[in-house]
């Protein structure tokens, strides 16, 4: 009887009572770097190649987006291990009630089993540990190969992960394989956004539950 009466409190919060916000928004205009993201070379003794913006590799944008893109190019760079790592500035995710990570990607393998691999990854410790999201293995999208405005839009719940005050996230293509020589990787347009309660909302739903619990009391 408990759960059902307060199920109706929460109920009688209307959707339109809860407001969207954004917390982080990347076009990578004019570079990566310029909007807080950084590069990491997590291969052992150094991999043979980093993130660069597009221009770096002479590529031109094969996502759904515009202007720049950062590309991680295992094909322009050659024969060679790689794993290096695309990360986003901090955001939080205190206070909210749901949150998703959206974005546009073009990762093109060289086949499923040769070893590259793209892994969307979410941190709420600063990087200092990281959860796979999304792990790539097969072109997507296919066909899309060095095509300009070819991708897959991507939107992923992650609400697991409210509370956390430090999160970042990070785009992480990597081969352990021997000579490797790959395709690539490629993001743009990555959008985090946010739901939280409207202030109005949240007293309504505190004079709700307050009533509940003054009623509770007179039963008692």
């Amino acid at each position: 009887m408990r759960k059902i009466i307060a199920g109706a409190v929460l109920c009688a919060v209307s959707p339109a009572a809860f407001a969207g916000l954004t917390l982080l928004s990347s076009d990578f205009d004019p570079d990566f770097a310029s909007q807080g993201w950084t590069t990491t070379d997590d291969y052992p003794g150094g991999g043979l190649f980093d993130w660069t913006d597009m221009a770096v590799t002479l590529d031109d944008n094969y996502t759904n987006g515009t202007g720049n893109a950062p590309i991680a190019n295992s094909d322009y760079w050659g024969t060679g291990n790689f794993d290096t790592s695309l990360i986003s500035p901090a955001f939080s995710l205190a206070g909210l009630v749901a949150a998703d990570l959206a974005y546009t990607v073009n990762f093109q393998a060289l086949d499923r089993d040769s070893g590259d691999y793209l892994d969307v990854d979410i941190s709420t410790n600063g990087g200092g540990a990281w959860t796979t999201l999304v792990h790539y293995v097969d072109d997507t999208p296919a066909g899309g190969l060095y095509i300009p405005g070819s991708s897959v839009d991507e939107a992923i719940d992650i609400s697991a992960f409210l509370g956390s005050s430090d999160v970042r996230v990070r785009f992480r293509y990597y081969d352990y394989t021997s000579t490797p020589w790959e395709w690539y990787a490629q993001v743009d347009d990555v959008v985090v956004s946010g739901v939280v309660p409207e202030p109005a909302s949240m007293l309504a739903l505190g004079v709700g539950l307050a009533a509940l619990a003054a009623r509770r009391r007179r039963k008692a």
